[in-house]
């Protein structure tokens, strides 16, 4: 049942995104037809009519198609120092661990990602399952009033029956000979019919009411009145009707919506007047009188319907539609080509998304983005790890690993003495260790190796103070010159791809954190920007629910983890943005939690932990295709947490502990959980587990491998 509630929140939440993002879109493209119909009354009438329907496709097409095309017509970067595979992101439609956060317990880092229960959380309704079901119920209402209009319709027809008045007919037959068709459609009269119209997509026919003529309507009159609903049968206006029918049932609270409607009906009237007129070739005063002849003669009105097309409708609009046939000005055959081109252009501009982005370097980028991010899911067979002394002699890795830690050591003369939380350097070919600092959490290295930036609890906190936290760095390889960066910020650290800045996510939890099953994201997060010696901090515009796990390579994106999506406190998904937080893109989908993300050293994949009821694995996932990879996963009681890239990205160093089981049989961590640390080959699947010369590891924090 939690699970389904789960996958209930998470669709309702792709819908409210999809929906925001056809309301805000569609709603500008009508507010823009709007202005453009204002600007130039003396636009012609049909230009009008396609102005309208192009807006009304694109609040549909905004709601369908995700992800836009890209135009690379934006200077390539110049920031990079290497080529690096560009990472590209399409627009939508979201981040931290609850258990593992960045500026959780001073004095020691979370030991992993950890639920204490193999079974995810009782979730409740979302306020965007709620809005979702409240949707739905809208939408049914507005289907209902649309059918019983469509019977109401279907009712005329039945009663309606064909004409027999020799007059009529004639006139019909002339204007189909007018027109160049032999048979158009069929001429019908019925008693409840209030006022003449055109119905029937399939088998269209003009239906008259039984009174005409009348005293008051003469057959020059009808002739006219036929002329009209010729005029909307050649445009296929009864086949357009059901664009605004859709989207007036998919958006009925819009009112960008109902405004459309209103003026696009108005511009389909007028053009068909024109082509009345024309076709009839009679005068515009004429025209204009029998328009107020059907007015008058037919005072109650057809509630407005999908299903058919009529003369008029009310006083109202048919001021503006005689002062736009005494407006009309003959265009010539360049003005309608050049009109015709412009909307053209103006459709396939407004129609299609896109976005500019920066033009290739000397790196080739796939052409398009998967719409559906997470394609395809493979899961990497690591090999059994194997003791470092049955490995056969291979090539040193590079680098170094830098992580935070508690150790027992051995072998001295006073008895084994434990360490805590300090930060060590590892050389991960023999496990050879020195400490580098004390008290450090997060722990990352700049990109040339040389300073190590980390948090650790302020030594002057006053009473009162936000945040009892300080961004420290010092020198890799003393341990020296520690200093402090800035202070009452906390969290994880992160270098900027050329190590001038840094960022920080201090994230703080609210009072949805105290409910058993939050209703809201628990976090409220602070991204902030400042230089690596010191200074003002600057405050990002990231989402105050995400918290920015790593800075791409080539210096153009955040990969953030987000607590906007339900079970919020235990449910984390991942976004690529911008690092001004524009063209956000969800990564991952689903249940489960999703952190500890780090882009690899080419910028292709990011590489995060996954946990889903209670059992964790470590993914990658390419940021072209989409494809998710399982690298390794639980195995049993052996665990798997925290990964790390290598500096060339073809191994990964991975956290592994062993957890015991407790009397009912569930899975917990123990006081034996040996954490050490594997590398694993990506290339062979060797995972080869790393042993420190006279230490005992008791817990490991975050690793950084550079």
């Amino acid at each position: 049942m939690t699970e389904f509630l789960g996958r209930i929140n998470d669709g309702a939440q792709v819908w409210a995104d999809a929906m925001t993002r056809a309301c805000l879109i569609g709603g500008a493209a009508i507010l823009l037809a709007w202005c453009v119909t204002r600007m130039f009354p003396r636009l012609p009438a049909k230009a009008r009519d396609w102005i309208w329907r192009i807006a009304y496709l694109k609040l549909l097409v905004a709601l369908i198609w995700v992800a836009p095309i890209e135009l690379p017509l934006l200077p390539a970067s110049t920031t990079m120092s290497e080529p690096q595979s560009k990472i590209v992101s399409d627009m939508a439609n979201s981040v931290l661990s609850g258990l593992a956060i960045p500026g959780s317990s001073f004095g020691q880092a979370s030991p992993g990602v950890e639920l204490r229960d193999d079974s995810l959380p009782m979730v409740a309704f979302s306020f965007s399952t709620i809005i979702l079901a409240v949707w739905c119920a809208g939408v049914g209402v507005c289907s209902l009033a649309i059918g019983r209009n469509w019977f109401a319709t279907c009712a005329v027809c039945q009663r309606a029956q064909p004409v027999t008045d020799p007059q009529i007919t004639d006139i019909v037959t002339e204007l189909w000979r007018r027109i160049g068709v032999v048979r158009g459609p069929s001429m019908r009269r019925c008693d409840v019919a209030v006022s003449p119209q055109l119905v029937g997509v399939f088998r269209p026919a003009i239906i008259l009411p039984a009174t005409l003529p009348t005293d008051v309507l003469s057959y020059a009159d009808v002739r006219m009145i036929i002329a009209h609903e010729l005029a909307h049968w050649r445009r296929r206006d009864l086949w357009w009707n059901w664009l605004p029918a859709l989207a007036h049932v998919l958006f009925f609270f819009h009112p960008a919506v109902w405004l459309a409607h209103r003026e696009w009906r108005l511009a389909r009237e007028i053009a068909c007047d024109e082509a009345a007129i024309g076709l009839g070739g009679v005068k515009t005063a004429n025209y204009g009188q029998m328009l107020l002849n059907v007015v008058q003669h037919c005072r109650i009105t057809a509630t407005p319907s999908f299903f058919s097309v009529g003369v008029s409708h009310s006083f109202q609009t048919l001021s503006r539609r005689i002062i736009a046939m005494q407006s009309t000005v003959p265009l010539s055959q360049s003005a309608h080509r050049t009109i015709t081109t412009l909307l053209f252009v103006g459709a396939v501009v407004v129609l299609i998304p896109w976005r500019l982005v920066a033009q290739e370097t000397d790196f080739r980028v796939p052409e398009k983005v998967d719409g559906t991010l997470v394609t395809e899911k493979v899961v990497f067979q690591a090999n059994d790890a194997v003791d470092v002394a049955e490995l056969p002699p291979a090539t040193q890795l590079p680098g170094r690993l830098y992580v935070q830690c508690s150790l027992q050591q051995k072998n001295v003369e006073a008895g084994p003495k434990v360490k805590q939380n300090l930060v060590i350097e590892i050389n991960p070919n023999t496990g050879e260790w020195k400490t580098i600092t004390q008290s450090g959490h997060s722990v990352r290295v700049s990109p040339d190796g040389s300073s190590l930036v980390f948090e650790r609890p302020s030594l002057n906190f006053e009473v009162g103070a936000d945040r009892n936290a300080e961004i420290w760095m010092c020198d890799v390889r003393t341990g020296v010159n520690a200093r402090r960066v800035v202070a009452g910020v906390g969290g994880r650290p992160i270098w900027s791809p050329d190590g001038l800045e840094l960022v920080c996510s201090d994230g703080q939890t609210n009072e949805e954190d105290k409910k058993e099953t939050p209703e809201k994201p628990v976090w409220n997060v602070v991204t902030w920007k400042f230089s690596h010696d010191g200074g003002e901090k600057t405050k990002l515009p990231i989402p105050s629910e995400d918290f920015v796990e790593d800075w791409s390579p080539d210096g153009q994106w955040f990969v953030t983890s987000s607590d906007r999506h339900a079970p919020y406190g235990r449910g984390y998904q991942i976004y690529l943005m911008r690092t001004d937080g524009t063209e956000q893109r969800r990564l991952t989908e689903g249940q489960g939690l999703n952190v500890y993300v780090r882009f690899s050293p080419d910028g292709a994949r990011v590489l995060f932990l996954h946990q889903e009821k209670g059992k964790n694995s470590v993914r990658t996932i390419e940021l072209v295709t989409g494809k998710e990879t399982v690298l390794i996963e639980d195995d049993g009681l052996r665990r798997v947490n925290f990964a790390c890239w290598s500096p060339g990205g073809e191994h990964l160093v991975i956290l592994r502990e062993d957890w015991e089981r407790n009397e009912k049989g569930k899975r917990h961590r123990g006081s034996n959980a040996k954490p050490r640390l594997a590398i694993l080959d990506l290339e062979t699947k060797d995972l080869r587990e790393i042993a420190l010369p006279g230490a005992e590891v008791q817990w490991l924090g975050h690793v950084d491998w550079k």
